[in-house]
C-alpha cells in the first residue's frame, strides 16, 4: 500500500513524479540522482518510521553524497584539463571531466581528488566488470591515507570500471 520511489537518474525523476497520480497506493519519491545516493537512501530507511518521515529522512541522506564516475573515453577530445585520447579512463563529477589518464589506477585517483573537499568520512566503491583486484587494495590504501573509511561492492557493470560515493 505504501511504495518509497528512487530513481537514481535525473532524467527519471519527473516520470517518478507522475505515478503518485496513477496509483491508489501512497507514492513518496526521494529524488536520487544516481546509484550511490540511492544507496545512501537505503541505508537512511527506518521501517518503525511512517512514509512522509521516510522519504524527508531518505532524501537528508541521498543530499549528502558525492558521486563519481570512472569510464573509457569514446573518442578523441578536449577538456580543460587537455587533450583525452579514445580509450584513456575519464573521471567524471558534477557533469563533467575531472581527471583522465591511460592508467586506471592514476584516473581513479585523480577523480577521487577532485571530488574530496575535506570532511568526507566515507568512500563506497562500487566495482564494475572486469576491475583489477590489484588495483581494489591499491584504491583502498590511497583513500584510507586520507583518512576514509572504505566500503567496496562488486557491482560488476558493464560501463563504469568505479563508480565512487563520497560522504
Amino acid at each position: 500500500e505504501r511504495v518509497v520511489m528512487l530513481p537514481n537518474n535525473k532524467n527519471i525523476v519527473p516520470a517518478a513524479e507522475q505515478v503518485r497520480g496513477l496509483t491508489r497506493k501512497e507514492v513518496v519519491v526521494v529524488p536520487t540522482r544516481s546509484v550511490m545516493e540511492g544507496l545512501a537512501a537505503l541505508v537512511a530507511m527506518d521501517g518503525k518510521l511512517g512514509l512522509a518521515e521516510n522519504g524527508e529522512r531518505m532524501a537528508r541522506a541521498a543530499s549528502g553524497v558525492k558521486t563519481g564516475l570512472l569510464t573509457h573515453a569514446v573518442r578523441d577530445s578536449r577538456w580543460s584539463g587537455g587533450k583525452v585520447r579514445k580509450g584513456h579512463y575519464i573521471g567524471l563529477f558534477r557533469e563533467g571531466i575531472v581527471s583522465h589518464h591511460e592508467d586506471l589506477f592514476q584516473a581513479a585517483v585523480g577523480l577521487l581528488e577532485a571530488m574530496m573537499e575535506g570532511d568526507e568520512e566515507l568512500l563506497t566503491v562500487i566495482l564494475g566488470e572486469g576491475f583489477p583486484e590489484n588495483l581494489e587494495e591499491s584504491l583502498r590504501e590511497y583513500a584510507e591515507e586520507r583518512g576514509l573509511e572504505v566500503e567496496v561492492i562488486q557491482g560488476g557493470q558493464p560501463l563504469y570500471p568505479l563508480i565512487l560515493g563520497l560522504e
